[in-house]
């Protein structure tokens, strides 16, 4: 990639700008215990490359492209971002947006991890999630 040049003629006073409230880019949620819960805003859903790691040895075997749920948690009175690939959070979450539930960027969720659940058409065992939408008290 080429870098890019800067009008040096017409730059803003970067001093007073003001920065976003998520940084660029996000952490891998990888759940450990049942009950790890999150709270905040589903951003959407999309392709990320991530490192498939052999257990056994730590080393990265591939690299491979998944679609994953991009979430921005409420922390300290700020948001981090975060992304999980789970097939069945990112189906759970497709859901609830095609059917009106959650609106990414907008309806509060809260995110539980419920631990592995053994899959039924396999020997497997897959992570499993309650995902529950927000509803603010209003002071009257």
């Amino acid at each position: 990639m080429e870098l890019a040049t800067i009008d040096t003629k017409n730059i803003p006073d970067l001093s007073t700008a003001e920065e976003e409230a998520l940084p660029i880019g996000s952490e891998y949620w990888t759940p450990e215990d049942s009950g790890e819960t999150k709270r905040g805003f589903i951003l959407g859903i999309e392709m990320q490359q991530h490192d498939r790691i052999d257990e056994g040895t730590g080393e990265v075997t591939e690299v491979i492209e998944l679609p994953c749920v991009v979430f921005a948690e409420q922390v300290d009175g700020g948001f981090r971002q975060f992304a999980n690939g789970s097939k069945r959070l990112v189906a759970r979450i497709e859901d609830g947006i095609k059917t009106g539930r959650i609106k990414a960027g907008e309806t509060p969720v809260q995110i539980k991890y419920l631990g592995k659940q053994k899959n039924k058409t396999n020997q497997f065992k897959s992570d499993n999630w309650d995902v529950r939408p927000l509803h603010i008290a209003t002071s009257a």
